[in-house]
């Protein structure tokens, strides 16, 4: 018996012993999570290598997925973490943790406020913050106290915790780095607060904003289509009518608005325009033209049209579904990047479309993780209720 055959019979029969099931020739090749998978045992997680063997011994409460290299961990209600070998690398004494972004998780103290710690379990950031956010690309989000004036204010910092801007007051949906750009509300701004470029206007006339962040260099911005957007053709009243549009919402005419693709020059990226459009994600993004619903590239071409398709692609996948015309019951499968059926309608829910290699899905009332042929890697029979409770997925 060769070895790879003996590695799985010994993770199948364990396995199938703890209420967690696995499909005979994927066991040995998990790849979630980067090394480490949390397994839901007798009412309680532990992490399991891709070879099936159990390699902590924590009986904890919750286990999240790992990030930056570590996985927060939780037991009788205080968090810790673990690295990529099951080592406790922070103890388990903490209120609240983040997941670990640029080698920082957040911290929350007894008295609610907000700080970070490094993978050693060391503050380097004390904890006097009223909100932050996780790190992305090397700078947060965080909210202070002024203490001449009481009032609260927003700022960006490193993690070194170095000032990199301040908005003085709650700026509309301030988000977080992406792309090297950090986008407040339908304007986009660097690292140190300087403009980069916004909302649309043409001759001081604002025009449209992005209801989205830059996803592979472009972005969907909704503006006025151009027939409408000289003022001087309307009344004061006719204007506020097609800004609002009215005929749209109210009437069930034609939109006044549509949507176009900015790239990070501030250029309209190509000339065709959409009735909705969402982010890119592995060169395609989700459109919608004169009704029809489907999958642009990016020079705004449709390369397959389907209405019942969700997300984004990721691993060369996007979740699709289809509804029984009989009992209207949804059954939910899997698309490729040419908008043909890779894994047919046989899930009840996706939870999680592919990541790592697998994705989570819910068939017979049961969670399990698929691989990319639609077999199932690992089935848990517990119900998805009592997982998800606890489960990062």
């Amino acid at each position: 018996m060769n070895k790879r055959m003996l590695v799985f019979l010994i993770s199948f029969s364990f396995l199938f012993t703890t209420g967690i099931t696995a499909s005979a020739s994927k066991t040995y090749a998990l790849t979630h999570y980067e090394s480490l998978f949390p397994v839901y045992i007798n009412g309680k997680f532990e992490y399991m290598d891709k070879t099936g063997e159990i390699v902590t011994n924590y009986s904890l409460d919750a286990a999240r997925a790992f990030s930056n290299g570590a996985a927060i961990v939780i037991k009788n209600g205080k968090y810790g973490a673990i690295d990529l070998t099951g080592k406790i690398i922070v103890p388990m004494l903490y209120n609240s943790l983040g997941d670990f972004s640029c080698g920082r998780s957040l911290l929350t103290n007894d008295n609610g406020l907000k700080g970070y710690i490094d993978k050693t379990g060391k503050i380097v950031i004390e904890c006097k913050y009223i909100e932050a956010d996780d790190f992305s690309e090397g700078v947060a989000l965080v909210t202070i106290k002024n203490p001449t004036d009481s009032r609260y204010a927003e700022r960006y910092i490193n993690t070194n915790d170095e000032f990199s801007f301040d908005l003085n007051m709650y700026a509309y949906n301030p988000g977080p780095a992406k792309n090297g750009v950090i986008r407040i509300y339908g304007s986009f701004y660097d690292f140190h607060g300087e403009f980069l470029f916004g909302d649309w206007f043409d001759r001081g006339l604002f025009l449209g904003s992005s209801p989205c962040d830059f996803s592979e260099e472009l972005c969907a911005y909704n503006i006025i289509k151009k027939e409408y957007r000289d003022t001087e053709k309307y009344t004061e009243d006719e204007w506020r009518d097609i800004f609002l549009d009215i005929d749209f919402y109210f009437n069930g005419g034609e939109s006044k608005w549509e949507y176009v693709y900015r790239n990070m020059k501030n250029e309209q990226a190509f000339e065709a325009s959409f009735d909705y459009a969402e982010s890119f994600n592995e060169g395609m993004a989700i459109a919608e033209k004169d009704g029809k619903r489907g999958c642009i590239n990016k020079t705004g071409e449709f390369v397959f049209y389907n209405e019942n398709i969700y997300g984004t692609f990721s691993e060369g996948f996007i979740i699709t579904s289809y509804s029984n015309p009989n009992t209207g019951d949804n059954r939910y499968g899997f698309l490729n990047r040419h908008g043909y059926v890779e894994i047919p309608f046989r899930y009840d829910k996706v939870l999680r479309n592919f990541r790592y290699g697998s994705a989570l899905v819910e068939i017979g009332g049961k969670l399990a993780y698929i691989d990319y042929g639609g077999d199932i890697v690992l089935k848990f029979d517990i119900p998805p209720e009592d997982l998800l409770r606890h489960f990062d997925y």
